[in-house]
């Protein structure tokens, strides 16, 4: 999975890209490059971290879940395969997830 580069996909909307750069088993860690796209779930991302870093958890599930509800995929630009990604966390460029 490292050296690659992937779409993000929530639901059927293209977010943005993805590189890989950092596997520390179960998680991942890598680049995000956003596209005009992410601006309609920025907000999400943006509350979740916020709750999680006041440890809310309760409520930061719940911001999870409107997150997740359409589905959170990686899509391979060469094989175009998509890979479900759980515990999905987006800090400006940085982007943190578990394979499915």
């Amino acid at each position: 999975m490292i050296d690659k580069t992937y779409y993000l996909i929530h639901g059927k909307v293209n977010l943005g890209l993805v590189k890989p750069i950092d596997y520390d088993f179960p998680w991942i860690s890598g680049i995000f490059e956003p596209s005009d796209r992410y601006n309609t779930v920025s907000h999400l991302f943006w509350r979740l971290n916020e709750l999680l870093e006041a440890e809310e958890y309760e409520e930061a599930d719940r911001i999870y879940e409107i997150i997740t509800h359409s589905g959170i995929y990686l899509k391979s630009l060469e094989t175009k395969e998509y890979i479900p990604i759980h515990g999905t966390s987006i800090e400006g460029d940085r982007i943190g997830w578990r394979l499915g």
